[in-house]
């Protein structure tokens, strides 16, 4: 019985790596002969281009049925002429304030104080003159640009 058993597991064995090692068969894409390929190419081009003169056809026969009265094309209008307008002047600034004329002499003479015993400046009268000089400077670039601050002017001028 032993020597039976071991047969049979020995058949088993090698029927199972036999069958375990085995490949699937390969499966080939059905083709046709070139002749064949050609007649399908043919009769795919006659459908498709009989499909297309139904189509223009049935358009035709649509552009027949509209009336004659309505245009088959849009009328163009001409353009207007574009007039190039010069820009408005910018307004005119304000004169300034008392209020901001007394805060800029303020600064004018505090610039003084402060730089009073400065080299730059050899007398009292030398530093109104240049502190002066930037307050005008100022003044012009608020004519030309209205929205300016004077007063933020006057304190950059003068690094206050």
């Amino acid at each position: 019985m032993s020597q039976s058993l071991k047969n049979i597991l020995q058949t088993a064995l090698i029927l199972g790596l036999c069958f375990s090692c085995a490949t699937p068969p390969k499966q080939t894409k059905e083709t046709y002969s070139q002749s064949t390929d050609d007649e399908f190419q043919d009769i795919e081009r006659e459908r498709a281009l009989e499909t297309y003169r139904l189509l223009r056809l049935r358009d035709r026969e649509q552009n027949q049925n509209r009336s004659s009265s309505r245009r088959s094309y849009k009328r163009i209008k001409p353009r207007q002429e574009i007039v190039n307008r010069p820009p408005p002047p910018p307004p005119k600034p304000k004169p300034l304030s008392e209020e901001k004329i007394t805060e800029i002499k303020q600064n004018l003479i505090y610039f003084c104080m402060k730089n009073r015993k400065h080299p730059k400046f050899s007398d009292e009268e030398h530093c109104q003159n240049h502190a002066q000089a930037k307050f005008d400077e100022c003044k012009e670039s608020y004519e030309k640009n209205p929205g300016l601050n004077v007063v933020r002017c006057v304190k950059n001028k003068l690094n206050l």
